[in-house]
């Protein structure tokens, strides 16, 4: 069962997969994708990715909210990395722009006046000791002419973070 739901999973990549940097299934290693499986076992939309040495697995979690007046299902995207010795080194997914740190929230007001958050994803990095949780903001203004982004890197208390020493993750 457990071979047929990896090649379930495996086909599944096959037809969400494009763009050069992604990777064939064909080509995660074995103990890289039963990893990722037992750790997200309700993945899906499927595609890997190869970082350097490591490997990137972008995919979706869907939950369903059941209340006593409604139920409403939600989907999450997420990405995790994995080393090819199937270590977790680190995971994000998309959270509300309201989910931010208030501080992060300020300071996004006070120096990116006109400029929408289009875009919030919390982070756990496992490299850094102690574990490190990070957000990731992206705003946007739309001008005549062109719109305008930045990416940006707040810590945990929603201070912002050097990009010379934590890079933006895509």
């Amino acid at each position: 069962m457990r071979a047929t739901l990896l090649m379930a999973i495996l086909l599944s990549t096959l037809l969400f997969s494009c763009g050069d940097e992604d990777v064939s299934p064909y080509d995660v290693p074995v103990a890289v994708a039963n990893a990722f499986l037992e750790q997200y076992p309700d993945a899906t939309q499927l595609n890997w990715e190869k970082v350097g040495n490591d490997y990137e697995a972008g995919f979706n979690i869907i939950s369903t909210i059941t209340t006593a007046t409604d139920t409403t299902v939600d989907t999450t995207a997420y990405k995790v990395l994995f080393s090819p010795s199937t270590e977790l080194l680190k995971y994000k997914y998309a959270t509300d722009t309201t989910d931010l740190p208030t501080a992060a929230q300020t300071y996004i007001e006070n120096n990116y006046s006109g400029y929408k958050t289009t875009v919030a994803e919390y982070i756990k990095d496992y490299t850094s000791s102690p574990d490190t949780i990070f957000y990731q903001a992206r705003v946007s203004r739309v001008t005549q002419q062109r719109t305008l982004t930045s990416q940006l890197i707040f810590s945990e208390d929603g201070q912002v973070q050097d990009q010379e020493v934590r890079s933006y993750w895509e």
